[in-house]
């Protein structure tokens, strides 16, 4: 192998393929292979459950090539390499190291006798579906936020996206929050899809501003995405959770029956709700704040053993004429409202013990859906 590529683009393919072996859900893999095949440079990673392949086609290649290599190795020693071309070439004393080589810098890997990963055929698939790269990659971060932590629920470690007529959604919660976002998309498949989040943030990764083509194809236990633009082709191939999601859609009801609704700025509340946060990082009998409506205001009140705070956001549409008061962990609060674009925010209250919903009111009507829940915490008044 003897070949010549963009230091930059390099960088970010083989951090990319790093990802893909750290952050996939089970038996990670630090070794990927690497090869040509004619004008293109191809790198493969992954684990069993998560495979990503990069097909690199501005590389000039003067020598054919097929290795295996350490890619938390290769990693560490070209990301402080420049953005300048690099060089890579088997040295010719010893056929089992790679020599990378960049201006008068020069460095040596031992190469792996073999990988595991297995290579990616798109087989049976049933269908297909072209999708919005910017649409996709907002459903899928502005919903990773409330994917559980723990293992303690496998099912919970996943997001769950929905496929209906003209519309996909994907779903997320961890047993305090909920978001379930959607978006209008030309589509006629009808289908459900349970993934691992961090197989669907690495997916994310792999969009960006040059981003031409994002293609979602589904078997019957893998999904397969293509990332395309100029250059550049990324084909990550995920598997599918095979148990059933939660019935989600019952701990949202329907707004239509709650008592109470106001409209609110949205970064009004978020810095207010920030700034008085602080108060309960200083304890530990516990994190909450509590929202007190009134008639033509929300005040935010955060009070413990050695300070307190207030402090007051307009609202606007209240149907509510009495008082109500309610307590939150102002960390999901946050979390909801900073993965909301919107100026202007619609909350949704029933009671003090029942869950909040949180919808955002895009300006565009092809604008991305947010529906948040977050339940309140138990408040001594």
């Amino acid at each position: 192998m003897n070949i010549k590529v963009n230091g930059g683009e390099f960088k970010k393919y083989i951090g990319l393929a790093l990802k893909s072996t750290a952050s996939s859900a089970v038996n990670a893999n630090d070794i990927i292979n690497i090869s040509t095949d004619n004008s293109k440079l191809i790198i493969l990673s992954g684990s069993s459950d998560f495979t990503l392949k990069q097909e690199l086609s501005n590389v000039i290649i003067t020598e054919e090539g097929n290795i295996n290599i350490s890619v938390t190795i290769l990693n560490a020693i070209i990301k402080k390499m420049t953005n300048e071309e690099i060089s890579l070439f088997i040295d010719p004393k010893n056929n089992d190291v790679l020599k990378i080589k960049q201006g008068r810098n020069n460095s040596k890997i031992a190469l792996a006798r073999e990988h595991t990963i297995s290579d990616i055929l798109k087989s049976d698939i049933i269908y297909s579906l072209n999708l919005d790269a910017k649409v996709f990659k907002s459903l899928i971060d502005t919903t990773s936020y409330a994917v559980a932590q723990d293992e303690a629920r496998p099912i919970l470690l996943g997001q769950y996206i929905e496929l209906e007529k003209n519309l996909i959604k994907i779903t997320a919660l961890d047993g305090f929050r909920l978001v379930s976002n959607s978006a209008k998309i030309e589509n006629q498949h009808e289908d459900m899809i349970l993934i691992h989040a961090n197989n669907l943030r690495n997916l994310s990764s792999l969009i960006d501003d040059s981003t031409e083509e994002v293609i979602l194809n589904k078997n019957n236990n893998k999904t397969i995405v293509e990332v395309k633009n100029k250059n550049y082709v990324a084909i990550a191939a995920s598997n599918i959770f095979s148990e059933e999601f939660i019935e989600y859609k019952q701990l949202i009801g329907d707004l239509s029956s709650f008592p109470i609704k106001i409209t609110v700025d949205r970064l009004q509340l978020l810095n207010t709700v920030d700034r008085i946060s602080v108060v309960s990082s200083f304890v530990k009998e516990g994190t909450h704040i509590l929202m007190k409506l009134n008639k033509d205001s929300l005040e935010i009140d955060g009070n413990s053993s050695v300070a307190s705070m207030k402090g007051e956001v307009n609202i606007k549409n209240n149907n509510f004429e009495e008082e109500f008061t309610i307590g939150f962990n102002p960390k999901y609060i946050l979390d909801a409202l900073k993965n909301i674009n919107t100026k202007e925010i619609d909350m949704f209250f029933n009671s003090n013990v029942s869950p909040a919903i949180i919808i955002n009111k895009p300006e565009k009507e092809e604008g991305i859906e947010i529906n948040a829940l977050v339940l309140p915490v138990k408040t001594i008044s």
